[in-house]
């Protein structure tokens, strides 16, 4: 009911806004973000996660890492990014044994992948690997090697290092497939970051094969001919592995 909403709402900013000292003034402002967020109304939701965050960081630390993670995914939602970093950066902080604070962590560099900010992708994901390589999820773990070797690929000169990145990423999902007992449990994540190792791996073989040019005399002729095939066959084996993700 939109009238019961706006009567909880003016009475919960009333109680904040009018009466700050009042033990509950903390859980009130809590609940003005909580009710705009029902409404869907995220910007302001966000803002006033912020600001709870900001003014009562002891109130209530459950309250405190929800209405973190909460403002730090609206504000990357809507595209304020720096905001959304800001965010995610406090709560891990204020959380850095939470079980969630590898994804936190790790989804801070999604943000700098979003802005082509391709350093800062690289070292944002090697420290998340030196932090939490042996903590976080294995696909997460492959996922932080791909968006290096990612990174690497869009930067200039960088293709060598770009290729040890994507290597490492197919090299531990080897691990992985070898570790388990029937279908290989991944998630999208994990699947979309092994499918581009292989797919820029297969991309270059294609080049490689491209790069090839044919000449006479016959001898040459046919012995780069059986390698451009070679490597056509190659390029068609890797690429037929990125379908099956």
């Amino acid at each position: 009911n939109a009238k019961l909403i706006d009567k909880a709402l003016e009475a919960s900013e009333h109680l904040y806004y009018e009466r700050g000292d009042s033990p509950i003034a903390p859980q009130a402002l809590y609940n003005v973000a909580t009710i705009y967020k029902a409404i869907a109304a995220y910007t302001y939701a966000a803002d006033n996660y912020e600001l709870y965050a900001k003014n009562h960081p002891k109130h209530n630390p459950k309250r405190l890492e929800k209405a973190l993670k909460r403002a730090a995914a609206y504000r990357q939602a809507l595209g304020h990014y720096d905001k959304a970093i800001n965010a995610y950066i406090e709560y891990f902080k204020r959380f850095p044994n939470s079980k969630d604070a590898p994804l936190v962590h790790f989804k801070v560099g999604l943000i700098y992948e979003s802005q082509h900010r391709w350093s800062q992708v690289v070292v944002h994901y090697r420290k998340y690997l030196k932090t939490y390589g042996d903590k976080a999820k294995s696909e997460h773990v492959i996922a932080a090697h791909s968006k290096i070797g990612k990174a690497y690929w869009n930067m200039k000169k960088k293709k060598k290092k770009a290729h040890e990145a994507f290597n490492k990423a197919i090299g531990l999902f080897n691990e992985v497939a070898k570790k388990a007992e029937g279908e290989i449990e991944i998630d999208a994540m994990g699947a979309d970051a092994v499918a581009e190792a292989k797919f820029r791996k297969g991309e270059t073989v294609l080049a490689r094969m491209k790069a090839i040019r044919l000449k006479l005399p016959q001898k040459k002729f046919n012995r780069l001919l059986t390698r451009k095939l070679d490597l056509i066959v190659q390029a068609t084996k890797i690429l037929n592995e990125v379908a099956a993700f």
